[in-house]
């Protein structure tokens, strides 16, 4: 085997073994990242004062959907600090996925690279009756969960949200498929305290739109649930994907020692 074959062969090899490593090294990362920002919004807003706890509150509570961008900037200068040191919305936890993820406003790619955005247009994460907010994530990146496994959620299932006012459980009463036109299903509904959770499917067509809607139930916990790590089958993971390249870079080696011309 000539020199220039063996380079593009560890070329080829490098490349393979990066393909397989970075959704794994970047799933880790991702959710070391999310559960750092989710303990440290509830830390805070365990340790919080009354008073500014219930500024923040206020806050939220005067939201207005559709405020445009110098009602915003009004609003920040009335309460800088609060705004200011407090990005998080509050954090989404849905068990049956084993997701614990923070809650932006809006749905930049800087929000939904992080974590959940919420949808503009729709009610602020309060909860209370004529509510409906709109909660969306990514699925299927390559390097975060986010909101991948939401089409195994059934009706029944529960999901968590946790705000500087209070935790809110709400439990799937509609799974249903639309298109990104089709806005009816987004809307409050009199009496109803609704949440909806909205992701992109089909994977890696992206041409409709699942939604996962729930309704608030009481709660059947005092804090949002553990969700497992996962990071452990990401581990192995990268430790399957390490021995196997070691495996194959031997065999390489080896044959390339004793094959003919050498």
């Amino acid at each position: 085997m000539g020199k220039i074959q063996k380079v593009i062969i560890v070329l080829l090899f490098t490349f393979g073994v990066g393909v397989l490593v970075y959704p794994l090294a970047h799933n880790i990362y991702a959710w070391n990242e999310q559960t750092a920002t989710v303990s440290k919004y509830r830390n805070e807003i365990g340790s919080m004062a009354d008073e500014k706890r219930q500024q923040l509150i206020d806050v939220m509570n005067r939201y207005n959907p559709w405020a445009s961008k110098e009602e915003r900037n009004k609003q920040t200068k009335k309460y800088p600090n609060t705004i200011n040191a407090m990005p998080v919305l509050g954090t989404l936890t849905i068990p049956k996925i084993k997701v614990d993820l923070p809650i932006y406003e809006g749905t930049s790619d800087r929000q939904l690279n992080k974590g959940v955005g919420l949808l503009k247009g729709t009610d602020m994460i309060n909860g209370g009756k004529g509510k409906h907010s709109v909660l969306t994530a990514h699925r299927g990146l390559p390097g975060a969960r986010l909101f991948t496994d939401l089409p195994k959620l059934k009706i029944g299932d529960k999901f968590y949200l946790q705000t500087p006012a209070k935790l809110m459980t709400y439990k799937v009463d509609q799974i249903k498929i639309i298109k990104p036109s089709q806005i009816n299903s987004l809307k409050p509904v009199i009496n109803q305290d609704y949440m909806t959770l909205m992701t992109c499917t089909p994977y890696m067509l992206n041409t409709h739109r699942l939604l996962v809607r729930g309704h608030r139930i009481v709660n059947d916990v005092q804090t949002p649930p553990k969700v497992k790590s996962p990071i452990w089958g990401y581990v192995l993971g990268l430790i399957a994907v390490a021995l196997a390249s070691l495996f194959a870079a031997y065999r390489f080696w080896k044959n390339s020692r004793g094959g003919p011309g050498q």
